[in-house]
């Protein structure tokens, strides 16, 4: 039995992962549906499986919320890290110096980020060989693309924007360091079908 496998994210106090188990059957769990996977760890009777299936049970009840106010708030912390690092650094340095400043500057906030993110391309159900990857991936709910570029074009508008449906995240962020004022001139963020799922949040 292969290692059970977790991803998604959390809407409107639903759990929307998904745990594959030896590779083929994929169970839906929600807060009140715990019992499906429980149901299968007796029914396969593996004790050496159970503590793991446990384990990813827990992690799965423990994580956060995704409301709306949640990734907004999410949203204006980014962006202040963004305004943060320019102010430290300046104007007309590369993107990926950039990017190890944001890094930085996100994880002293004591925010989850993940650089480089690979996002899968499937179509009419394969797996291309492609090496698509974002810039920063927080908190599992927010695509971030850096840019450091004398004049933002439409094309960085929808690259950032597939990035954000490819990966079924439900807001992405566009940030340019080459200006003289983040929040007036250097970020756009957008917003998709995903995010017009989630709660307001109280």
């Amino acid at each position: 039995m292969r290692s059970p496998a977790v991803e998604g994210y959390l809407p409107n106090k639903s759990m929307c992962f998904n745990i594959t188990v030896e590779g083929k059957q994929r169970l839906p769990t929600q807060l009140g549906m715990t019992r499906t996977l429980l149901d299968y760890v007796f029914q396969k009777r593996d004790r050496r499986n159970e503590k793991l299936l446990f384990t990813y049970i827990i992690k799965i009840l423990t994580m956060k919320e995704i409301t709306k106010k949640y990734v907004d708030k999410l949203t204006y912390e980014i962006i202040g890290a963004a305004i943060e690092v320019q102010k430290e650094m300046g104007p007309g340095l590369l993107e990926s110096i950039y990017e190890q400043c944001m890094l930085l500057e996100l994880k002293l906030r004591g925010i989850s980020v993940v650089s480089q993110k690979t996002i899968p391309i499937v179509y009419k159900g394969n797996i291309l060989d492609s090496d698509f990857r974002c810039d920063l991936l927080i908190e599992n709910c927010i695509v971030v693309e850096l840019k450091a570029v004398s004049k933002m074009t439409p094309i960085f508008y929808a690259q950032v924007i597939s990035y954000a449906r490819l990966l079924k995240i439900p807001k992405s962020v566009l940030i340019n360091f080459t200006c003289r004022n983040i929040f007036n001139e250097g970020q756009k963020t957008f917003v998709n079908e995903y995010y017009s799922q989630l709660s307001k949040g109280e």
